[in-house]
């Protein structure tokens, strides 16, 4: 066999899906930017989604396997994931999200060198008890956690008894954020947005964890009638989202858009960001705002305090709290200049600190490390006493 001196590292990464959430998004700026470095290749376990991200991936010669997992357990996947091992040999498998479990039978078959597993979000969130329990012994046998947020690290040490855990912050590209002022313009126009509307505008999954019905009781408390809220993404909280609408008879100032393929400009249109999340790891559509210049309203839960200084690049809220969260707006709706100091600030930080550069050359040094038999799982991630 040749020695992994003598050739590029291959790289597998496996994800349930490559659709356009955060951890999609990670993965495809690793799979794309160290291409050059690394033999890189995807599989996810569902179906082709014809999603931005798989098109990406395609066109920069990606290799992608889809494996047609259905809805729920689903044994097959632990063939097909063996079968992509074999066919891939990877020596580094980079998993992401609740796909660990799959994996086990075959990384134990075919022995890649380095097993990475990054946490997109507080541990005690990412999967069900009985998950836990087995990535209780794979933390410290096979797989090396990577947390994206100081406080995805604390959770990760506090819930599987670690020592320090390898922290990576998310990143995003920043350039893609700049939009200028005509661009706003026609994105407004185009959407049906007058100049004057003041849009709220929040991009997220419809689902428990963004909260969206929250962040609607709040709009629903403010009365000014140039105020609209824009809902940017899918999730099975949608026909829920869209009664409680209906409920606070905001109908007409709630604008659900869907899946966008166009966040920056969605964003360069927007005035204000919010998010309602009762959880979070790190989330890139917080940056991505700050980014596209934009104040950001955010519940403070697991890393968005990393992220933004409250009173600064914007406002924390505590989570859940309605009457916070309407106070907030309503404080950036009401000052012009509040925004607009509070957007210069958030994008400042943004530029300095987020660029995805930083991101990627901080996983490039973590597989070349790992490859080279240095910060393996074992004593460096030692239980605590």
């Amino acid at each position: 066999m040749t020695d992994i001196a003598e050739r590029r590292a291959q790289v597998l990464h496996i994800l349930p899906t490559l659709g356009m959430a955060g951890a999609e998004h990670v993965a495809a700026y690793l799979l794309r930017r160290l291409a050059p470095r690394f033999d890189m290749a995807a599989v996810s376990l569902y179906a082709r989604g014809d999603s931005p991200i798989e098109k990406s991936l395609a066109q920069s010669g990606i290799p992608l396997r889809h494996l047609g997992k259905h809805v729920g357990f689903d044994p097959r996947m632990f063939r097909a994931i063996e079968r992509a091992l074999a066919g891939f040999r990877p020596d580094i498998v980079h998993t992401h999200l609740y796909v660990l479990p799959y994996v086990v039978p075959a990384f134990l078959r075919w022995r890649p060198r380095v097993w990475i597993h990054t946490v997109h979000t507080l541990a005690e969130h990412e999967t069900d008890r009985m998950r836990r329990y087995l990535q209780f012994v794979l933390f410290r046998m096979t797989t090396v956690p990577v947390a994206v947020s100081e406080a995805v690290a604390e959770s990760l040490e506090r819930r599987y008894k670690l020592g320090p855990v390898i922290i990576i912050r998310n990143g995003i590209c920043v350039t893609e954020s700049r939009r200028s002022s005509a661009e706003r313009a026609r994105w407004r126009r185009a959407e049906g947005f007058d100049e004057q509307d003041i849009i709220v505008t929040s991009v997220g999954r419809l689902d428990v964890p963004k909260n969206p019905l929250l962040l609607i009781r709040a709009f629903a408390e403010l009365s000014a009638p140039r105020i609209r809220l824009v809902l940017i993404g899918q999730g099975p909280l949608r026909e829920q989202v869209v009664r409680e609408a209906e409920r606070l008879h905001i109908v007409g100032r709630l604008h659900l858009l869907g899946e966008r393929d166009d966040i920056p400009l969605c964003l360069a249109g927007s005035d204000i960001f919010a998010l309602a999340s009762d959880w979070e790891g790190s989330p890139l559509s917080v940056m991505e705002a700050m980014a596209s210049g934009l104040p950001v309203i955010c519940t403070a839960v697991g890393g968005v305090p990393e992220l933004i200084r409250s009173g600064t690049e914007g406002i924390l809220v505590p989570p859940g709290d309605c009457g916070a969260l309407r106070d907030a707006i309503r404080r950036l709706v009401e000052s012009a200049p509040l925004r607009a100091s509070m957007g210069r600030a958030a994008q400042a930080r943004a530029e300095a600190e987020f660029d995805v550069t930083r991101m990627v050359e901080a996983y490039g040094e973590l597989y070349s490390r790992l490859l080279a038999g240095r910060g393996a799982p074992g004593a460096a991630y030692a239980a605590h006493a």
